[in-house]
């Protein structure tokens, strides 16, 4: 034990400076580790944000026809058409639900 005092006591600063620079090496890696998270995230959120981007013009667009078709159609084709449309929402939503779980696992 005497001996291990001494080492101690006559390389203590070499230990302490050693010692910084081991907290520093953990700092730094995880400061990376942060970085990296952070970007993909912000690549998932625009990845996100273009996805809905589209599926909204897409509605936009729909909502249009169907308000023409709505005008000239009889109500057995309404019928269909809203059968229809609700079999690609449908499809939309198992899209949607089927990448958020493959990003938020």
């Amino acid at each position: 034990m005497g001996y291990v005092e001494m080492l101690l006591q006559t390389y203590d600063m070499i230990v302490f400076v050693a010692g910084i620079g081991v907290l520093a090496l953990i700092l730094f890696v995880g400061c990376i580790g942060i970085f990296a998270v952070n970007r993909r995230i912000k690549r998932l959120q625009r990845g996100m944000e273009n996805y809905l981007k589209v599926i909204l013009a897409e509605e936009e667009s729909e909502t249009e026809q169907e308000e023409d078709e709505a005008r000239t159609a009889s109500t057995q084709e309404q019928q269909m058409r809203q059968s229809i449309q609700k079999k690609r929402m449908e499809q939309q939503e198992a899209v949607l639900d089927a990448v958020l779980q493959e990003m938020f696992p």
